[in-house]
């Protein structure tokens, strides 16, 4: 009986050792994973950052080219117009 006792304080003595080595590295575990929680915003809002700088670059250059493009459309209808009122040349 003595022995069986033995045993089974060696078999709990390793399960307390195996859970203690088990919540060690569950700490360990969730201090990275907060870490890398952390790192994973400021990358999002790095990420945001960037998307709202190139937003505000795009519209600008579309509302650019968009003038240029009214202005070469008010500048072709301006030449057929005089292209239109030209008088074809006398043979």
């Amino acid at each position: 009986m003595s022995d069986q006792l033995n045993r089974i304080e060696d078999m709990v003595v390793t399960l307390i050792k195996m859970q203690g080595a088990s919540n060690a590295k569950i700490e360990e575990l969730t201090e990275e994973m907060k870490s890398m929680k952390t790192e994973l915003k400021e990358e999002i809002n790095e990420v945001r950052e960037t998307l709202h700088t190139f937003r505000s670059e795009t519209n600008m250059q579309l509302k650019k080219i968009d003038r240029h493009m009214k202005l070469i459309e008010e500048d072709l209808d301006r030449t057929m117009v005089s292209v239109e009122s030209m008088q074809p040349p006398n043979n």
